[in-house]
């Protein structure tokens, strides 16, 4: 679906002399919803405080504002101010203590991918979770469990054995502080000690900054001190039990299976910022949040949220990028836009001290299983709506028809009446209306299976049992009961675990990155999709989730396990350790390893960062494209052990993706991975590093030679240095690196070719049609708004839209003005569009709208109407790496047929 979008422009006013060098604006672009008027303005610290002061300008100035934040920490002084009228915020520009200023825009609530399923896998496997990534290790063999460390959350089956150490008894020592911006936490949860905030409680900080009744539609926050919450979806209980909870030995209630989060003994604060419908936040109150928990002196900041924006420069990236160079390490999730191409991570994931993380999917699932009379399992997961397994029962099944498109949509062929009833997905409708057509006619459970391939995700129908099933499983029971009709089915309400075909690979939902500027992101990955965790009561207090919300507590619960055994590091030495012992991770049945851009530098693996004694720095390498590329690149071995290593480097390149195809503006959804490889040459291919010493080595990197850089091949691999003569133990460290072969400058912006039937830029009539010839609008008729579709390609870092004269020359003439609706029509720091809409967060364009207004300032100024006249609309983009200041040569040029204006 298209979204219509007033985007609003907001500038940078004075900048830091190390964030920024030009004027930076903010808009209201795909996913960036402004709030209308109000801003964080960032200020230099202040006598009184910096709302005393706004207050007291703004009344001279005769202004009439209202301030809704204060921000007084020592890494970000500031407001979140609302103004009557917008372009009020111009008048502030040259005041000698304001540092920079951003729009207030909503941050869209956590959507985790509910009942992520795998394309097959063997029932009844013992259930592990933390086998992949190190974890199991240093729980049994080190016995660090994340005592001492403090976190800070901001947000939203059976084993072979018990471990060997036992975690039902908490006790806080120098506790290391974990603090979680999110929907809040059902403390009461036996998994997390079932108190808040009391001697010995593992819920031991937090805030509710907006209170239960907050929401989009509410945008009124009620703040409360107790982060409670039994009325959302649970995601903020679920990734903080993923980081902390400890479900060993609960009995009431039980868990399918008993499991520890990642640091079970680590102090949790909770700081709730989605109300219990959990659908957006506004950005002013998130960075209210990440300074409280700061202040609450947390040691890792997780935030498993964010918006489609691959650039660093939104106010949450900057301060999370602040919070980490002050010891306060940020944790971000990277996104779940995957399979819709490259560019595509979040902010403030591109956070650029921060870690981006991204997702890889366990090795086990839990799933509910239905049983026919000669003992076949079918696996199920349960309906959204009901939102719990069907009890334990037996009951026939009766398939109605299956080979129908509109399978149980507007009829019955059979009589579901004290049966369980089950259909195929078809495409006439959804599950809820099957399930509740099954419901009125006396049906005691309804199942969907699939048309394709892995399990269908159904909503089904809230007052009756309702499951959604694999095509494989699906068929499997229609031929049973084709077979023998009337055989009972047993339904269990126990969970049991199957392994994942997909294990240890990337999950298909997490975003593919890369920043807008050619930086590695993600940073990292770890286990994200079929992690079982903890949940509210009113979610029936544990449950499956699979999203990068899910991996980001995990990489927390990492370092909180590292800075117990190694104590505080700062955040560059972390990231350090973490990138060189991660472990890349291969894609689903290939032979090679993931892209970068898909998995950063690996899955992390904990229990080796905390064994590593070496490193190798920079621990990434953002090589940005071939024309910008340096000659060579220097990285520094650090050998802290008492004697000489000596290591082997080589090099494992991934495939390289091809993004685009020629005659195609919009990039591709399923890039092409072809077998092209980056080579890399090596100063010394072997180097030894004496004890307490360090050698530097030089590397050359040459771009994969056959694919076309008219396409811009996206290549990455991992430089890895594999020890010698070093302990056993002792294992490879790695360094990944990431470019573009071409130029990043000349790649389209605009979407204008694009055979594959995607959106295209232009100007739409009254009637939903693009213009080609001269157009005519009466704009007093409110049936006349003129609509400009505007996709983005690739992301954008500037676009104006401006008005010309009639007969213009459009690369050289000086425009009229920018066209402007709640501000004017220059745009910046813009994500990329995709091909099609991805319901988490990509879409095909963004959609303008003008009345015929102008304004004179690309900053928000003042604004009137256009006289009555003919024009031509011209956009511009600035292209890649270009220079704002040099129009035409920088810019991409898109000019309109001519436009007469009448009233």
């Amino acid at each position: 679906m298209k979204i219509t979008i007033i985007p609003m422009a907001i500038y940078l006013l004075v900048v830091s002399n190390t964030e920024a060098v030009a004027p930076i604006h903010f808009n209201r672009a795909a996913g960036r919803d402004v709030i209308a008027n109000r801003y964080i303005v960032e200020m230099s610290e202040l006598a009184g405080g910096p709302a005393r002061y706004f207050q007291v300008k703004a009344g001279g100035k005769g202004h009439s504002i209202r301030i809704h934040q204060e921000y007084t920490s020592n890494v970000f002084q500031g407001v979140s101010v609302e103004f009557q009228n917008d372009a009020d915020i111009n008048e502030y520009v040259n005041d000698p203590h304001v540092k920079a200023a951003w729009p207030v825009h909503r941050v869209p609530g956590p959507k985790p991918m509910k009942n992520y399923k795998p394309e097959g896998g063997n029932k009844s496997i013992s259930y592990d979770a933390h086998i992949l990534t190190g974890v199991d290790r240093v729980h049994k063999e080190l016995g660090f469990t994340g005592k001492g460390v403090k976190v800070g959350v901001v947000s939203a089956l059976e084993t072979k054995s018990a471990p060997d150490r036992k975690f039902s008894e908490l006790h806080l020592t120098n506790p290391i502080f974990f603090s979680q911006i999110d929907t809040g936490i059902y403390w009461k949860h036996p998994a997390f000690g079932a108190c808040y905030k009391t001697k010995g409680c593992r819920i031991a900080y937090g805030y509710d900054f907006v209170g239960d009744n907050y929401s989009n539609a509410n945008p009124h926050p009620q703040p409360d001190p107790d982060p409670f919450d039994n009325c959302s979806t649970g995601h903020g209980t679920h990734t903080a039990g993923i980081l902390g909870a400890n479900a060993m030995h609960i009995t009431k209630p039980a868990p399918a299976v008993p499991f520890v989060g990642v640091a079970p003994e680590v102090t949790i604060g909770a700081y709730r910022v989605f109300g219990c419908v959990p659908d957006g936040a506004s950005s002013d109150i998130i960075l209210q949040a990440m300074l409280r928990a700061a202040a609450d002196k947390m040691d890792i900041i997780s935030m498993s949220l964010g918006e489609n924006l691959p650039w660093s420069e939104e106010v949450d990236a900057v301060l999370a990028s602040r919070l980490t160079k002050q010891g306060h390490i940020v944790v971000v999730a990277m996104g779940n836009i995957g399979g819709s191409g490259f560019f595509l991570g979040e902010s403030p994931a591109t956070t650029t001290d921060g870690f981006g993380v991204g997702s890889i999917d366990n090795l086990l699932d839990i799933e509910y299983i239905i049983r026919d009379e000669a003992k076949n399992q079918y696996g199920y997961n349960y309906g959204i709506a009901f939102d719990r397994p069907f009890p334990n029962i037996t009951a026939e099944i009766v398939v109605n028809n299956p080979t129908a498109a509109d399978d149980g949509c507007t009829k019955l062929n059979v009589n579901p009446k004290g049966k369980v009833i089950i259909f195929s997905l078809g495409t006439a409708c959804g599950s809820a209306d099957k399930c509740g057509l099954a419901r009125t006619k006396g049906a005691i459970g309804c199942l969907v299976y699939n048309n394709g391939p892995g399990v269908v995700i159904i909503n089904g129908d809230e007052k009756i049992p309702c499951g959604g099933l694999t095509l494989e499983d699906g068929g499997a029971i229609v031929a049973a009961v084709k077979a023998k009709p009337h055989q009972k089915f047993f339904f269990s309400n126990v969970a049991s675990t199957y392994s994942v075909s997909t294990g240890g690979t990337p999950s298909s939902f997490t975003s593919a990155s890369l920043d807008a500027e050619l930086y590695i992101k993600p940073d990292i990955s770890a286990i994200g999709a079929y992690v079982y965790s903890t949940l509210p009561a009113n979610h029936h207090y544990y449950g499956i989730d699979s999203g990068t919300s899910m991996a980001c507590p995990y990489i927390a619960g990492a370092l909180a396990l590292y800075i117990q055994a190694k104590g505080h590091q700062t955040g560059s030495r972390l990231k350090t350790i973490f990138q060189n012992n991660a472990k890349p991770v291969k894609n689903y049945q290939s032979e090679y390893a993931a892209h970068v851009a898909l998995q950063g530098a690996g899955l992390v693996n904990v229990y080796d960062a905390i064994k590593a004694n070496n490193w190798v720095s920079p621990s990434a390498l953002s090589l940005n494209d071939t024309v910008n590329t340096q000659k060579s690149y220097r990285v520094t071995i650090y050998n802290n052990e008492a004697k000489s290593v000596t290591y082997k480097l080589s090099n494992a390149p991934t495939l390289t993706a091809i993004d685009f195809e020629a005659g195609n503006d919009m990039m591709l959804e399923t890039p092409n991975y072809v077998a092209d490889f980056a080579t890399a040459k090596f100063s010394a291919d072997l180097i030894t590093v004496g004890p307490k010493s360090q050698k530097t080595v030089d590397i050359t990197f040459t771009a994969p030679p056959k694919s076309s850089a008219e396409l811009l091949p996206l290549f990455s691999g991992y430089i890895v240095f594999t020890p010698q003569n070093a302990d056993k133990a002792a294992t490879p460290l790695t360094v990944p690196y990431a470019g573009a072969k071409g130029s990043w400058k000349e790649m389209p912006i605009f979407n204008i070719k694009d055979p594959r039937g995607g959106v295209t830029l232009g100007i739409l009539n009254s009637t939903g049609k693009y213009i080609t010839g001269p157009t005519t609008y009466n704009l007093t008729d409110p049936k006349q708004v003129l609509t400009i579709i505007l996709p983005l390609s690739t992301p954008a870092a500037l676009v104006n839209v401006e008005l010309l004269a009639k007969g213009s020359n459009v690369k050289q003439a000086k425009s009229l003005g920018y066209l402007y609706s709640d501000g004017p029509y220059s745009l910046s720091y813009m994500p990329r569009n995709t091909e099609t809409n991805n319901s988490n967060g990509g879409y095909q364009d963004t959609t303008l709208t003008w009345t015929g207004q102008l304004s004179d300032n690309p900053n928000n100024g003042g604004n009137h109407t256009v006289k009555a006249g003919t024009y031509i609309i011209r956009i511009s983009a600035l292209k890649h790496f270009g220079d704002p200041k040099k129009f035409p040569a920088d810019y991409y040029i898109f000019a309109s047929p001519e436009i007469t204006v009448v009233y």
